[in-house]
This record gives C-alpha cells, structure tokens and sequence, in this order.
C-alpha cells in the first residue's frame, strides 16, 4: 500500500486518521482504510 499522493505536502499522522477532515489529491482517508484491512483479512490477521 502506498502512501505517496500527488500532492506535494505529503500525508501526516492527522491526515491519516481524518483529524482535519480535509480532503487531499490524490488520497481518501476512506480508502487507505477499507484496503488496509482488505489486505489483514488476505493474510488472516
């Protein structure tokens, strides 16, 4: 899983858990969520 959006600020800790609400380019708090645990189901965890 890759944290590496197009933008140029990056992705921080905040962002991570949706503390800001705010959205950024290229990357959905949503989504990073769903495929992370996607990923742990795939390897039994």
């Amino acid at each position: 899983m890759e944290l590496n959006p197009p933008a140029k600020r990056g992705i921080s800790h905040g962002d991570m858990i949706d503390l800001n609400r705010e959205n950024i380019k290229g990357f959905d708090v949503r989504e990073f969520y769903v495929q992370l645990v996607r990923e742990l189901k795939e390897k039994g965890l």
